[in-house]
């Protein structure tokens, strides 16, 4: 799958060790690499949606 995603033209990234948490945010797409990934994906999508609410 990686090699097609670069292929297609995507920006793909991972973490530099397998299994790690990973988040990437791409203006209003938020994506973990796997499922330790989830709670530091939780906590990023927390605060951006309380920090939007600040600003409206």
């Amino acid at each position: 799958l990686e090699d097609r995603l670069r292929e297609s033209g995507a920006d793909y990234t991972k973490a530099l060790l397998p299994l790690r948490p990973y988040v990437v945010v791409d203006r209003n797409l938020y994506t973990g690499q796997n499922p330790p990934s989830s709670e530091r994906l939780a906590e990023r999508l927390v605060t951006d949606v309380e920090g939007a609410a600040r600003t409206a």
